[in-house]
């Protein structure tokens, strides 16, 4: 590996221990948190030997690459080929928002704060600490499938403000 993509890799690998807790929950119990970590740290390194840096951040793409990765695994080791993560990211959201993937996080996280509470801690509870519906809808009192509509609610309320988000930093860019 160049210097370069040694730097790329030492700057980002702080975020697969977020990421292996995350999936780790989602996959059969066959397969452990250092199966995945492994995964992980293959899928970095793989990341920045191709990363194209005209394209988006690298920490965007590493974390793509590596969610890619875990899939992948969880496929081929689950259940013969039957396991289906359920767990998704929601790529438009952080791939669209922009291409320096600090203002990204900071401008979803914003975004996420403009939702109504109950909105909000669904996907927090979802993506970001990795529960099920049915966890969450146990403590709502609801069930799965309530919790399912809630999040599509969520995601498209997200893509709504993204999007006008965007197009007011377009609009002040084309002007300024």
């Amino acid at each position: 590996m160049t210097p370069e993509q040694t730097q790329l890799v030492e700057s980002t690998y702080w975020r697969l221990d977020r990421w292996v807790r995350l999936f780790v929950a989602h996959c059969p119990h066959s397969i452990t948190y250092d199966d995945l970590l492994g995964v992980a740290e293959e899928a970095l390194v793989k990341a920045a030997r191709r990363f194209n840096s005209e394209r988006a951040s690298f920490r965007t793409y590493a974390d793509h690459c590596v969610f890619g990765a875990f899939r992948e695994y969880c496929r081929q080791a689950g259940d013969n080929g039957k396991f289906r993560p359920t767990l998704e990211y929601p790529t438009d959201l952080a791939l669209a928002a922009t291409q320096d993937s600090d203002v990204a996080e900071r401008e979803l996280s914003d975004l996420l704060d403009k939702l109504p509470e109950r909105l909000q801690f669904v996907l927090r509870r979802r993506f970001w600490y990795g529960e099920t519906e049915t966890e969450i809808g146990k403590f709502y009192g609801v069930s799965s499938a309530r919790i399912s509509q809630m999040q599509s609610e969520a995601l498209g309320l997200l893509r709504t403000l993204l999007t006008r988000s965007a197009r007011s930093r377009n609009a002040l860019q084309a002007h300024g």
